[in-house]
């Protein structure tokens, strides 16, 4: 077992203990949040999207899609319409993979129609095509930043929100 790290920052205690990772407010001693080592990466992802970096300037925290937790997403492209699989998604853009025969090459810079849907929630928004893997498919939405601020569509932000508390659940919960 690895040696106790503790920290503090403001008035909270961070503690590693060797197995999990533990968030405790020293201002109130029932506020705790304990993360199993398990779990640490999901939570080291979320606070590396926090950071922009020169590569990547992400405006919000990316929701990992690893099931799809409702989501159904479909892109409009050449007068053609299909639907996609989500991977990732925030407030200012999304990572999608198309199935294995149905990849078109659409160029980077490449404008592009998208809808998202969650419930009874439906975002349409403006898209354009900022990287591409294979497969998979960086989409920012131009719509969702205003001279350089972060301003999402409603429709947007209500989808990330609710995907955001399904996440952060799953996470408490493991």
């Amino acid at each position: 077992m690895a040696d106790r790290i503790e920290l503090k920052i403001g008035n909270i205690n961070i503690i590693w203990d060797g197995s999990s990772l533990m968030f405790q407010d020293g201002a109130n001693s029932n506020l705790n949040l304990t993360f199993s080592a398990s779990n640490l990466p999901d939570l080291i992802d979320f606070l590396c999207s926090l950071k922009a970096e020169e590569k990547e300037l992400r405006l919000g925290f990316r929701v990992p899609l690893s099931v799809s937790r409702g989501l159904s997403v479909s892109i409009t492209y050449g007068g053609k319409t299909c639907s996609v699989r989500p991977l990732n998604l925030s407030l200012s853009g999304i990572l999608l993979e198309f199935s294995e025969g149905e990849v078109n090459e659409i160029p980077i810079d490449t404008p592009i129609k998208i809808r998202i849907q969650l419930q009874e929630t439906t975002a349409v928004l403006n898209g354009v095509v900022s990287r591409r893997s294979g497969n998979q498919y960086g989409i920012f939405f131009p719509d969702s930043v205003r001279d350089k601020v972060l301003d999402p569509p409603d429709s947007l932000q209500a989808i990330c929100t609710k995907l955001e508390k399904q996440w952060l659940r799953e996470r408490v919960k493991e």
